[in-house]
């Protein structure tokens, strides 16, 4: 066989083989597509099933000890879109009443899923795990979603990002609000302009820019300062935290931690 012989067939080869993994990853895409319907479809299915069930009844007509006079039905319906709810009994035995809806984040339309844990002949409640687009979001995020709920900015979780203290509907011992920063507050002397500066120093920082990253306005959590970091697709990047110390800490949203930068001050 002679040599225009053989680079004509390695030249069918390869155009077989990227024909083949053109394929491949065109049917990979279509199967997430088709999963992505078949679970939105059994969603729906599943949240008419149990539209009327005692405990999604509870939760809708219950409210959060921090806002006793709003049922919970009412201050989702303000702030979220094409919501649902649905109940349903985990592996681990708990029962579950989980809210699904649309809400802005981080200037982003994100899918939020809130899960209220629920027992049997008692009236309270927990809140249990919160998801943005499917990403587990930690107790800072839920804390200041929570916030925005009820304090109404404009449907839009934009200071949100990661999970918050556990919340019952009678009694709360985790109720801690986050406070939006001004120019006048401060912890221990450091300001939300220099918790700015203070994180601006991670050798990941350059990196989240080039990325297109988004960081939202500082904010006060238990006497730390807080900034939330979102991906251009509006999915969480993680969380910085700044103490009181000036140490300033980058977390994933699952909790661990990304990097640390300690304080240079004496």
């Amino acid at each position: 066989m002679g040599y225009f012989e053989m680079s004509y067939l390695k030249r069918l080869t390869i155009l077989g083989v990227s024909l083949c993994f053109l394929l491949l990853v065109g049917c990979e895409e279509a199967s997430e597509t088709a999963k992505k319907v078949t679970d939105e479809v059994e969603e729906a299915v599943q949240a008419e099933a149990t539209k009327d069930n005692e405990f999604v009844l509870s939760v809708k007509e219950g409210s959060l000890s921090s806002h006793p006079d709003v049922k919970i039905k009412d201050a989702f319906a303000n702030f979220f879109s094409s919501s649902t709810w649905k109940y349903f009994q985990a592996e681990t035995g708990e029962r579950v009443v989980e809210f699904t809806g649309y809400c802005t984040y981080m200037e982003k339309k994100v899918k939020a899923k809130l899960q209220f844990i629920v027992e049997e002949g008692k009236e309270s409640f927990e809140i249990g795990a919160l998801e943005f687009n499917d990403v587990p979001q930690n107790d800072l995020t839920k804390a200041a979603l929570i916030q925005a709920i009820y304090e109404g900015e404009d449907s839009s979780a934009s200071q949100t990002e990661n999970d918050a203290p556990v919340e019952t509907a009678s009694q709360t011992e985790n109720d801690a609000p986050v406070e939006t920063a001004s120019t006048e507050e401060s912890i221990n002397g450091i300001t939300a302009e220099y918790a700015i500066e203070l994180y601006q120093q991670l050798e990941s920082y350059p990196d989240l820019v080039a990325n297109g990253d988004t960081f939202s306005e500082p904010t006060i959590y238990e006497d730390e300062w807080v900034v939330y970091v979102s991906r251009p697709s509006g999915t969480s990047e993680g969380t910085i935290i700044i103490d009181e110390f000036g140490n300033v800490t980058f977390m994933a949203g699952n909790g661990d931690i990304l990097e640390t930068l300690a304080s240079t001050s004496s």
